[in-house]
């Protein structure tokens, strides 16, 4: 019986990350980071959306200029420093055009 407590409760070692898993899931949960259970996984890349509608309402005076006023840019940077941090790439997805780009 205490061999099978051993086996049971025995400590798991990760997957080995792979680009060829992919998750779509939040970075955080209650203030915690989902990355080491994605890495504990072998997720290789982190996939999440971006809404171009609510970064862009207004159409920007000059639309190649990240700093343009226009935008309101989603918080993104700790996420994909804490994917980094455990060796998983980012996928954005840019969806949802605005008004005024949608003739």
């Amino acid at each position: 019986m205490a061999v099978l407590a051993l086996l049971v409760c025995a400590p798991t070692t990760g997957a080995e990350i792979t680009r060829k898993k992919s998750m779509w899931g939040p970075a955080s949960v209650d203030g915690v980071s989902q990355f080491p259970i994605y890495a504990d996984l072998g997720v290789g890349i982190w996939q999440t959306a971006l809404s171009w509608r609510d970064t862009a309402a207004l159409r920007p005076a000059a639309p190649r200029d990240p700093a343009d006023p226009a935008y309101r840019w989603p918080d993104l940077d700790g996420a994909i420093a804490e994917a980094g941090r455990h060796g998983i790439d980012v996928s954005v997805l840019v969806m949802w055009s605005p008004g005024w780009a949608n003739g």
